[in-house]
């Protein structure tokens, strides 16, 4: 007979089988009835034994001393998605990587140069033409500052983060295929004056071969990028107006020099300054 009186009345609901207790163990037998199992008298130990999974309920996994990672649907701890801060986030943020790799101009291409704060190592000429600071390079006479890109490139993508000129001398960014010996060399380049942003061809004599329409002042934006494609006989210029790239120039058809290999800033005079960050990417 049995001699629990709350089975009587609702039978099996304070005495499980024994199956279920085994199981589980959530019931303690006292004084001829089971009982639940306060919190305070659980015996927990190191195991995932019943920890919560996709397919029951159960504990909590251990926490992973980790303040970066929560417990996920699937039952383990995990960085949410998009919350994590990088220092290369915060360059790519400020060179505008996003812009780019949305509009597709990086597909194929690798980082080939990158400088933030002081640039790094460049060749000039003339040799004292250019003194390096925290976040530009200062021209000290018209000069050039160029990289070598170690191989002629099919696309090639140059990004600064801004020009100073100094009064109305001009500033340029290039490409061209042979190391620059001095100032213009034959190649393409994005000129910026006071007036407007064009790309131009130099062979032998500057050609203008784009111009940002209508002609507006120059000194207002705040990035400049010149973006070369030998395939599809490409040239485009972009500039930044506060946060925000845009299209500004484009000259298609265009097939007078095919192996570019290095890119280069110009200035007309000096104390202009090119601001970084200089990014540079390019596919063989």
């Amino acid at each position: 007979m049995d001699r629990n009186p709350y089975n009587r009345l609702m039978p099996g609901l304070f005495n499980p089988a024994a199956s279920d207790m085994l199981a589980d163990q959530s019931f303690s037998y006292r004084n001829g009835i089971y009982q639940p199992i306060r919190e305070e008298n659980l015996l927990l130990r190191d195991t995932t034994l019943r920890d919560v999974s996709t397919t029951k309920h159960g504990f909590a996994p251990k926490l992973p001393n980790d303040a970066t990672k929560y417990l996920d649907g699937t039952g383990g701890y995990s960085v949410p998605p998009g919350t994590t801060f990088t220092t290369q986030d915060q360059i790519d943020l400020l060179w505008g990587k996003k812009f780019f790799s949305d509009e597709g101009f990086l597909t194929s291409m690798s980082k080939i140069v990158e400088h933030v704060g002081t640039p790094g190592a460049f060749t000039a000429t003339p040799v004292a033409s250019w003194t390096l600071e925290p976040g530009l390079a200062r021209s000290s006479v018209s000069g050039m500052a160029y990289y070598d890109l170690g191989a002629a490139k099919s696309k090639i993508l140059i990004v600064c983060g801004n020009f100073i000129k100094n009064a109305s001398n001009p500033m340029a960014i290039g490409i061209s295929g042979s190391a620059p010996a001095g100032l213009d060399p034959d190649g393409y380049y994005i000129w910026t004056d006071t007036s407007t942003v064009a790309i131009w061809k130099h062979n032998t004599t500057y050609t203008n071969l784009a111009t940002l329409a209508p002609s507006t002042n120059a000194d207002t934006f705040a990035g400049y990028a010149l973006y070369y494609d030998d395939a599809a006989n490409v040239l485009k210029a972009f500039l930044r107006f506060g946060s925000q790239w845009f299209l500004a120039a484009t000259k298609t058809s265009e097939t007078t020099f095919t192996t570019l290999r290095y890119f280069f800033f110009q200035s007309s005079s000096s104390n202009s300054r090119f601001i970084t960050p200089f990014v540079c990417y390019a596919q063989a």
